[in-house]
């Protein structure tokens, strides 16, 4: 998945009953998550669109999007540049 390779935030909860709520969100992927990259050129391609489909391990435990859509992490990005 493309949101276990990233860094991100660590949240953490006040009590036990809460930290069961945030997990059941996560667990229903009821959660939206943003990502932000910074670029300080202009994407010279794509500058806006999906990547959908399953993420397994290869040979050299690195990650890589495989067209299946069993478990699909699916992104929608857009893009803009600083220069």
């Amino acid at each position: 998945r493309l949101d276990k390779v990233t860094s991100g935030i660590l949240l953490f909860a006040k009590n036990s009953q809460t930290a069961g709520l945030i997990s059941a969100k996560f667990r229903n992927k009821e959660v939206t998550k943003y990502y932000v990259a910074v670029s300080y050129s202009k994407p010279k391609k794509k500058k806006q669109g999906w990547i959908k489909g399953d993420m397994e391990r290869t040979r050299r435990s690195m990650w890589k999007l495989t067209k299946s859509m069993k478990d699909p992490a699916i992104t929608r990005f857009y893009t803009a540049g600083l220069g």
